[in-house]
């Protein structure tokens, strides 16, 4: 590698966090661990996320739960909404039915939505809603703990 080549690379760094659910309709524990329960028709568990200035590009998205029955698989409704500032909160919305297969009690376990969410809009100052619930329909049985984002930015990021 040239001398310069070394110095025009963009180097970037990975970043995480987890965004405990901020509402829904049960509030609920499995011994230490908090979060809402979706264990009936029409329940549901919300995050809401905002993406930070230095964000650059999303690496993952994860659901986080403990299942409160065993269960192969489990299904449960996934609606993200995102947008920025000065636009409609529904500006982008993205919903899927999800099968999550060897549901075990009581294991903290994760389920990836990236290929939920349109990447295309996502840009720092982002706010994203993420809702999981129960439909007639579906078998949902969890402590929805949050939501846990892996981002990349920019080592040397200037902040706007």
């Amino acid at each position: 590698m040239s001398r310069h080549a070394r110095h025009t690379r963009r180097l970037e760094a990975t970043k995480e966090f987890l965004v405990p659910c901020s509402g829904g309709t049960e509030a609920s524990r499995s011994g230490a661990h908090v979060g809402y329960l979706i264990d009936d028709n029409d329940e549901w568990a919300c995050s809401e996320v905002y993406l930070p200035w230095d964000f650059a590009k999303i690496v993952d998205i994860n659901i986080a739960f403990i299942p409160i029955a065993d269960l192969d698989p489990m299904t449960m409704r996934v609606t993200v909404d995102f947008a920025g500032v000065g636009y409609s909160a529904q500006a982008t919305s993205d919903t899927a039915d999800r099968v999550i297969a060897n549901c075990v009690t009581p294991q903290i376990m994760e389920h990836g939505i990236l290929d939920l969410v349109n990447l295309s809009p996502l840009g720092p100052r982002t706010y994203m809603g993420v809702e999981m619930e129960r439909v007639a329909t579906m078998n949902t049985n969890a402590l929805i703990l949050g939501v846990r984002i892996r981002y990349n930015t920019p080592i040397y990021a200037q902040k706007l």
